[in-house]
């Protein structure tokens, strides 16, 4: 297939173009932030260009280019705070970035339409998450993926567009964000520093990155999945500590983490655990990788290149 991917250079974007190039898919992809495929194995078949999905004309332009089948729309600002101060940029991009996309797309014959989102929808609804439970968004960033997700339901409903929603539990592996839990464990650990936690036991259900990309392409080859809510996720969750504990130990470390050291967001669910029983009966999907093996990938990729040496775990 032709694929269309919006944030393309983004942790979550760039593993699954590499995915799709691996599958043998053509991929255009559209972000802000130029870039090129370093993995040469993978670079045929890839083009990009270079654009704001809040320019219009710059969207129809790549996609007269791209003539794409099916359109992965990863492009958003991710950010958990609960200030209003981030409204605007959650609103602006995820939001009307996602209006726009959609108003190029009007009258393209597309195969699929794919929006991941995010299981923060939820907000603290009871568990395990079902697709078809009252969503209760806790952040500005929660509420722009919800009315993302409901535009382009709405085309469905009115068009027979074929959108599909996906849900993502917590992504993690390899080139994710620093700042986010797991880089920051492996970061701080290699530094001989004690990492600061918040609350040890908040409880997540954690999903490495293959295990996500599979799951997005899946859903862009099932017409049952149109106009559709999907949840990836695993009812298996594990605390903060256990992630901690895990990866210390992996690294073979006696560092204490300093429990507590950072505040807990405002209105925090204490469990993310997402049933996964409608990707399983429409997609055939379900989580393959483990936490403490999906951890273990993840180190081998960061340490060295945190530490410009071998890794200390063996590399996979």
């Amino acid at each position: 297939m032709r694929a269309f991917v919006t944030g393309g250079m983004g942790f979550l974007g760039a593993h699954l173009v590499s995915g799709l190039l691996r599958r043998g898919h053509h991929v255009h992809v559209f972000d802000q932030e130029p870039g090129s495929m370093t993995d040469s194995s993978v670079s045929e078949g890839f083009t990009m260009s270079s654009g704001d999905l809040l320019d219009t004309n710059s969207i129809r332009v790549a996609l007269s280019d791209a003539k794409p089948d099916v359109v992965f729309h990863l492009a958003a600002v991710v950010n958990l705070d609960r200030s209003l101060d981030i409204a605007d940029a959650c609103l602006r991009v995820n939001v009307l970035g996602t209006l726009n996309l959609l108003r190029a797309l009007e009258g393209q014959q597309l195969e699929s339409f794919v929006l991941p989102s995010s299981v923060e929808v939820y907000g603290n609804g009871p568990i395990p998450f079902h697709e078809d439970q009252v969503a209760a968004p806790p952040s500005p960033y929660a509420v722009s993926k919800l009315a993302a997700e409901q535009l382009a339901l709405s085309l469905y409903r009115s068009k027979q567009f074929p959108a599909v929603v996906v849900r993502i539990a917590t992504a993690y592996g390899p080139s994710q964000p620093n700042h986010r839990l797991i880089p920051s464990l492996i970061g701080a650990f290699s530094r001989g520093e004690r990492p600061a936690l918040s609350n040890p036991d908040l409880s997540r259900d954690f999903l490495y990155v293959d295990d996500v990309v599979e799951g997005l392409v899946s859903a862009a080859g099932y017409p049952a999945a149109y106009g559709e809510i999907i949840n990836l996720g695993d009812e298996q969750t594990h605390t903060i500590r256990q992630v901690a504990e895990t990866v210390r130990n992996l690294m073979e470390v006696d560092l204490m983490p300093r429990y507590g050291a950072k505040p807990s967001r405002a209105n925090e669910a204490r469990v993310w655990a997402s049933s996964n029983a409608k990707a399983r009966k429409l997609l055939g999907w379900t989580p393959r990788t483990g936490l403490r093996d999906g951890l273990h990938k993840t180190i081998s990729w960061y340490c060295p290149q945190l530490n410009n040496t071998s890794s200390t775990v063996t590399n996979q």
